[in-house]
């Protein structure tokens, strides 16, 4: 009910009674929810309009930023030439393969690889060059070495590789026997053809070290 009041006066200032109304609300409301619907039905059209419009914009931004997100996490960890591991991602590997040998029992080699002369090739051809024979060197070490082992640009012309679960000795010289194949081959770049040979250092875990450290410097002597 919609109620309505009203002061009653009679040759005076102050009232003397009030005056009571009270009418059936229902056909008000009734009137104002008829007024109200085709408002309500076209706002959610729009709504529903602007929403289907904007959802492809959304999916496409979101996807780009993601893809972006990505984009940077592998560059934090990766080398920026060669596309190989960086030297934080690799000694992060080499740390949890050390603590999984060391739970197991098993062994690993870390081998690190040393291009003779690399400064020649920068001072004579061009660092730009130089770019080009470190990208193929690390296309060839992905290509040459087992999808278990790690190669990785550790930085400037150094390399490094983890096999873990290796035996020994002798899987060492396997490992280091395919680095130095893939590097037998010259690269040929705009009309020259460019040798790389390289040193390679061998560390075995646990013969030449129980941790990061000692095993990266026995590789590296």
């Amino acid at each position: 009910m919609l109620k309505a009041y009203a002061p009653v006066r009679f040759h005076s200032p102050a009232p003397v009674g009030v005056f009571e109304l009270y009418r059936d609300y229902s056909p008000v409301a009734a009137a104002a929810r008829k007024a109200f619907l085709p408002i309500a039905l076209a706002l959610g059209l729009a709504l529903l309009a602007l929403y289907a419009a904007l959802l492809p914009i959304l999916r496409r931004v979101t996807a780009r930023l993601q893809a972006h997100v990505r984009k940077i996490e592998h560059q934090a960890r990766h080398d920026h030439l060669t596309g190989l591991l960086n030297r934080l991602l690799f000694r992060a590997r080499l740390e949890r393969s050390l603590e999984e040998a060391r739970g197991g029992g098993s062994s690993l080699v870390v081998l690190l690889l040393d291009l003779d002369r690399f400064e020649e090739i920068n001072d004579t051809l061009g660092h730009q060059t130089g770019d080009l024979v470190l990208r193929e060197l690390g296309r060839r070490l992905r290509s040459a070495l087992p999808e278990d082992d790690t190669p990785a640009r550790l930085g400037g012309n150094e390399f490094a590789v983890l096999a873990p679960g290796a035996a020994r000795q002798q899987a060492a010289w396997t490992v280091a026997g395919r680095l130095t194949r893939a590097l037998d081959e010259p690269i040929p770049l705009a009309g020259i053809v460019v040798e790389v040979e390289a040193s390679i250092g061998i560390a075995l875990f646990p013969d030449h070290g129980q941790d990061l450290h000692t095993l990266l410097r026995h590789a590296d002597v």
